[in-house]
């Protein structure tokens, strides 16, 4: 199973979870919120 910490997988999960953390940068939090906004 891969590093839960690890940067990459970490930034998938929050994208795909649409939730803004420091492990993101300002533009992909705003994809986030838009994706959550969509649903």
């Amino acid at each position: 199973m891969p590093n839960p910490k690890d940067p990459l997988i970490t930034t998938v999960n929050i994208r795909l979870m649409g939730t803004p953390t420091v492990a993101v940068t300002p533009n992909e939090r705003k994809d986030g919120a838009n994706l959550a906004n969509k649903e």
